[in-house]
């Protein structure tokens, strides 16, 4: 079928027009990165910082290791279980 479609549809009016480079917002992102990379780099070690604080929070009990408990309360009235 699509090639069909191609074959038909070779009207300039249904194919899609190229965004401008100003429109991507690849162009938006290179550019920030462009004028400020001390303001990127500052940030991203500020976000490593606290996800690195996040992650030394975690404590392994805080993991539920016991299969039989993951179910809702009420599985076995409303739930997948009745």
């Amino acid at each position: 079928m699509p090639p069909l479609i191609a074959w038909l549809d070779t009207g300039d009016a249904t194919r899609p027009r190229a965004l401008s480079a100003r429109a991507r917002i690849s162009y938006w992102v290179a550019r920030a990165v462009a004028r400020g990379p001390r303001v990127i780099l500052a940030s991203s070690a500020v976000l490593t910082f606290v996800a690195a604080l996040g992650v030394a929070r975690f404590r392994a009990r805080d993991l539920e290791s016991d299969f039989s408990r993951l179910r809702r309360r009420d599985t076995w009235t409303a739930g997948e279980g009745y």
